[in-house]
């Protein structure tokens, strides 16, 4: 039964995830460019989805399973190389966000895009980076 309720819980939270990734693609409008601002714009909004699909990953991994990288087996800090990277983690979350929703408030926005740009692919870089060379265990060892 405990297994039937993880099996339930990782597709509800996928479920959740993908409605999430719905809205803002519709919000976004990523086939919708602007005229003068083509290039900059495509590849700021395909960036910023990009780094969206490896965040949600991210969120799903830390959801269910442990990183035995940054954590160890109580929930405690491995050295302070793990607290860098939870402080790089959780710029991860906001920055890119932050940059998204200002971007129509930025009067010049065609070097705005490509910084953002240029932030969101680090961001995937490092979310990547995260997510094959760190060691996960699944949380829920007794469910299974």
């Amino acid at each position: 039964m405990i297994s039937s309720n993880l099996f339930l819980s990782e597709t509800i939270t996928v479920l959740i995830l993908l409605f999430f990734f719905l809205i803002i693609l519709i919000f976004l409008k990523p086939f919708k460019f602007h005229t003068k601002r083509k290039i900059s714009t495509a590849l700021l909004k395909f960036s910023y989805l990009a780094y969206l699909l490896f965040l949600f990953s991210i969120i799903y991994k830390f959801i269910f399973y442990k990183n035995l990288t940054m954590f160890d087996e109580n929930g405690n800090m491995v050295s302070v190389y793990s607290t860098i990277m939870l402080v790089f983690l959780l710029i991860g979350f906001v920055l890119p966000n932050i940059g998204i929703i200002i971007r129509r408030k930025i009067k010049n926005r065609e070097p705005y895009n490509i910084f953002l740009t240029f932030i969101n692919v680090f961001f995937i870089l490092y979310l990547s980076g995260l997510y094959l060379f760190s060691k996960w265990m699944i949380k829920f060892v007794d469910a299974i």
